[in-house]
C-alpha cells in the first residue's frame, strides 16, 4: 500500500501545481480543441520534463485486507509511483460522478492523492486535486 507522509504530500502539491501551469501553457498552444487523449501525451511529457517519473495507460492494483487484485483501475497516468491522474470529459453532472468514482478508486488503491484534469466546453481544462477523505469539496488548484 502507498504510504502517506509530509514528503508525499508536498510533492503532491507540485505536481497538482504543475498540471494546472501545464494545462494553462498547452490551452494557449492548442486552443479550444485540446481533445483529452492529446493534452494526455502533452501532459506526460511535461511531467518528465520536469524530472517526474509518468506511467501512462497503467493498470493500478486494488488492495483489499490481504489480497492484491492486480487487475485494478485503468489510470490515465501514475506520477512517481504515488499519484493518480484522470483525465475526464463532459459537463458538471458527469464530473461529479467522476470524482465520486475516482475517490473511490484512492481508497481502494491506497493513493493518498489523485488529480482529475476536466474538459468540459470551456478554453482550459479545470484541474482539481482530491485526497480520499474529501467527499464533495474537491480543491481546485486555480
Amino acid at each position: 500500500m502507498i504510504s502517506n507522509s509530509n514528503s508525499t504530500n508536498n510533492v503532491f502539491q507540485e505536481v497538482a501545481r504543475l498540471i494546472r501551469d501545464i494545462a494553462l501553457q498547452a490551452s494557449s498552444k492548442f486552443d479550444r480543441y485540446l481533445i483529452r487523449e492529446v493534452f494526455g501525451v502533452y501532459l506526460a511529457h511535461e511531467l518528465r520534463e520536469h524530472g517526474h517519473r509518468v506511467l501512462s495507460n497503467a493498470v493500478v492494483p486494488i488492495y483489499y485486507e490481504d489480497l492484491i487484485i492486480k487487475q485494478g483501475f485503468p489510470m490515465d497516468l501514475v506520477v512517481n509511483d504515488v499519484i493518480l491522474v484522470q483525465l475526464i470529459g463532459g459537463n458538471e453532472k458527469k464530473a461529479k460522478q467522476h470524482r465520486s468514482r475516482f475517490q473511490k478508486q484512492l481508497l481502494l488503491t491506497g493513493s493518498p492523492c489523485g488529480i482529475l484534469v476536466q474538459f468540459d466546453n470551456g478554453p482550459i481544462p479545470k484541474v482539481m486535486h482530491l485526497l480520499p477523505a474529501l467527499t464533495e469539496n474537491p480543491s481546485y488548484c486555480a
